[in-house]
């Protein structure tokens, strides 16, 4: 195992040990979040067979999707507003976006890029063209059964989820992950904020806040008897 594998396994265990901890330090919290992803369901969809590829030693990154999509003026949900065209027209400019700032930005830089969604039920618009600007790049679909979510982190849980299980089942690995959201218009290229895949260690969170506190975090050796 590289230094760099054998810190972030470090840091993995460490962060498991750490929500444990607190599961410990609060009680019914534990029940709560089980019952709470008790009310998720999911199906995934293929967009293509296993691909086999051998000789593709490329840097790999999986962007995964999820989300609310073709959302209306109010924070809330697509469901405030009937204006369709104005959301059809926002929903575009934000995935094109993500091709622009994100996608594109790494494979000119020799990367496989794969996309995975995890969409809602109920769309609010079409997802053939959602789908379309990213063509054979999208590994998956991936549908929360339900019309909302009592919190953002439970499709969250569940677009992990189901990128882990697909990962299993097709003997992929990826050199980083990039999680995002359809509702964001990206106005810079991540590439260029992050770096290559290779280069990402850990965790990144593209907000101060969060990342003020993941900062304060000390890194662990790894090494330590801890882990």
């Amino acid at each position: 195992m590289s230094a760099v594998n054998s810190t972030l396994d470090a840091r993995a265990r460490e962060c498991v040990l750490r929500y444990e901890r607190m599961l410990l330090q609060k009680p019914g919290v534990a029940k709560h979040l089980k019952e709470l992803e008790a009310t998720v369901t999911t199906s995934t969809r293929e967009m293509w067979q296993r691909r086999s590829r051998p000789s593709d030693r490329r840097p790999s990154l999986a962007v995964l999707i999820r989300g609310q999509t073709y959302r209306g003026h109010m924070r809330e949900t697509f469901h405030i507003d009937g204006d369709t065209h104005s959301r059809a027209e926002a929903q575009r400019r934000c995935t094109r976006s993500l091709m622009e700032r994100l996608v594109l930005p790494y494979e000119r830089r020799g990367h496989r890029v794969d996309v995975f969604f995890t969409v809602y039920r109920e769309l609010g618009g079409s997802l053939a063209a959602l789908l379309a600007p990213f063509g054979a790049r999208v590994a998956a679909v991936t549908t929360v059964e339900q019309r909302t979510t009592a919190t953002q982190l439970l499709p969250l849980g569940a677009a992990v989820r189901a990128f882990l299980s697909w990962c299993a089942a097709h003997g992929e690995s990826y050199t980083a992950v990039v999680v995002t959201r359809f509702d964001l218009l990206l106005k810079t290229s991540l590439r260029d904020l992050m770096g290559d895949a290779s280069a990402i260690d850990g965790f990144r969170l593209l907000w101060r806040e969060a990342s003020d506190i993941l900062a304060s975090i000390p890194r662990l050796d790894p090494s330590s008897s801890r882990c």
